[in-house]
């Protein structure tokens, strides 16, 4: 569902795909953390999870649109 959403908004797969792929990052980290500290995999540490994702969809969602805008900014002020 936000795949589709997604490719929707940016009208493409580039942008989704290389939102998306924050994604396993995101997790490869979590689960280092849980290793290091020796926490198990519960369901406290599962909605920490799903929250971290959240977080990190919309950092990237943020950081594409402000990307566009400078991209938009440059090529408008070499003209």
């Amino acid at each position: 569902m936000i795949i589709l959403l997604l490719i929707i908004q940016y009208n493409g797969f580039a942008k989704p795909v290389i939102i998306l792929t924050t994604l396993p990052l995101a997790l490869i980290g979590a689960f280092s953390g849980l290793y290091i500290t020796g926490s198990p995999f519960g369901f406290m540490p599962q909605l920490g999870l799903l929250d971290l994702f959240g977080i990190v969809v919309n950092t990237a969602i943020i950081f594409i649109d402000f990307a566009d805008t400078l991209i938009k900014e440059k090529i408008a002020t070499c003209d």
